[in-house]
């Protein structure tokens, strides 16, 4: 045995056996011998590749071989690309008016609406721009295009007036000045269609804004309400908002210039609702033209006794000729029969027959007494031969009327009858 050898602090000694003679220390087992240690390699780590030595080619030192190389050099200098001087840049101010006013044409609606319009629509292999007819744009063979024609998506309608709304939720802002208007009377006013237009406008925003808001599937550019009025053909007040040409509110509506109405107040139409009302032009200040007469183009009602009449006039119209009447008329299909309430009284409509001159105080019969065959002969019929039709034809009452001159509804008379 050699002697031992520490290998570090706290590590008792370590003796290093080697092969030699074998002391016994204990029962004899066998000899216990300690081998060589042994560098093993893993079986799967590769071997290290055999890398090519570098070898560094000698000096050129020949000046013949130098001498070459720069007379080459020297002639790509003046054959290639090499000899040509790189150019120098140039600063350019930019058009920015020019650019702008660029942006802007391609950006304008009026320009680019009709170009996607035209590249969406075609008839007959011909853009829709291109159909113009004489004196109206966009026209050909009864068709008609608005210059902002695109695809909408699909939105309910409501054919309802909108003046419905307005004068039930406010009648001053609808009519301003309406309670003032005193009772059993008839005035004359006019419309104004820039309101109109801007009203429905704005109501039509607000209908999109919460269609979208409930989910409805929209674009927010329909026209769900295009009437104000209750017209009496059924059309339309406003066309839809997508198609609107340039110009003022007012230019979208029906009736750019405004329509005269004819306000009543008072219980005449509530009690008599099928009462007629119309406008005929006047031959004189007393006598109306019945062969020419105006019906109302819309008409309506609201709280709490007013209704009105829109007539297709203007107020210069009413300067024209000897002017206007406007006419309240009993409705001939709802006949009457009975006698005056006033004896003299006469029937509206020409002069009076003496049927028409007859009342009730010239038979003698008392209020809520029966008219018996003793009073025929009072009446004109014969009590004997007279039959129902002649008795009919006797208390028929013509049809009442009452016609008021437009001058008295614009320019009050200083006596008004």
């Amino acid at each position: 045995l050699r002697p031992v050898t520490p290998i570090g602090p706290g590590i008792g000694p370590v003796p290093i056996t080697r092969p030699g003679p074998v002391v016994p220390i204990g029962p004899v087992i066998g000899p216990v011998v300690v081998p060589d240690p042994v560098v093993v390699t893993p079986v799967d780590q590769p071997a290290e590749p055999v890398r090519p030595s570098v070898v560094v080619p000698p000096l050129i030192v020949d000046s013949q071989v130098i001498a070459r190389f720069e007379s080459a050099l020297a002639f790509q200098q003046t054959t290639t690309a090499i000899a040509i001087a790189p150019p120098v840049a140039t600063l350019v101010p930019y058009d920015l008016a020019a650019a702008t006013a660029g942006v802007r044409e391609h950006v304008d609606p009026a320009i680019a609406q009709p170009l996607r319009r035209d590249a969406l629509l075609a008839f007959a292999g011909q853009a829709i721009g291109a159909l113009r007819g004489i004196g109206m744009p966009f026209t050909v063979d009864g068709w008609w295009a608005s210059h902002a024609l695109d695809r909408v998506m699909a939105y309910p309608t409501f054919p309802v007036a909108a003046s419905d709304y307005l004068s039930s939720y406010d009648r001053t802002r609808f009519c301003p000045g309406v309670d003032s208007i005193p009772p059993d009377s008839v005035t004359l006013l006019e419309t104004n269609p820039r309101f109109i237009g801007a009203f429905m406008a704005g109501l039509n925003h607000e209908t999109n804004r919460e269609l979208l808001w409930r989910g409805f599937p929209t674009d927010s550019r329909g026209t769900p309400f295009r009437r104000f009025w209750r017209r009496l053909d059924g059309k339309d007040d406003i066309p839809p908002i997508h198609g609107w040409r340039a110009g003022s509110l007012a230019q979208q509506t029906a009736d750019p210039k405004g329509n005269l109405v004819l306000l009543v107040r008072g219980d005449l139409l509530r009690r008599y609702p099928n009462t007629i009302v119309v406008a005929l032009p006047a031959i004189t200040d007393r006598q109306p033209n019945h062969d020419m007469v105006l019906k109302p183009a819309f008409a309506g009602q609201f709280d709490p006794d007013v209704s009105f009449f829109g007539f297709p006039l203007v107020d210069t119209d009413l300067e024209q000729g000897q002017g206007w009447f406007f006419a309240l008329m009993e409705p001939v299909t709802e006949p009457r029969f009975g006698l005056d309430e006033v004896k003299g009284g006469r029937s509206a409509g020409g002069a009076a027959n003496a049927a028409d001159a007859l009342s009730w105080p010239d038979t003698g019969v008392v209020g809520g007494a029966h008219l018996g065959t003793a009073v025929f002969a009072t009446l004109g019929l014969n009590a004997v031969s007279s039959g129902a039709d002649d008795v009919a034809a006797t208390l028929f009452q013509r049809p009442f009327a009452l016609y008021v001159h437009a001058k008295h509804l614009v320019n009050p008379l200083p006596v008004q009858q």
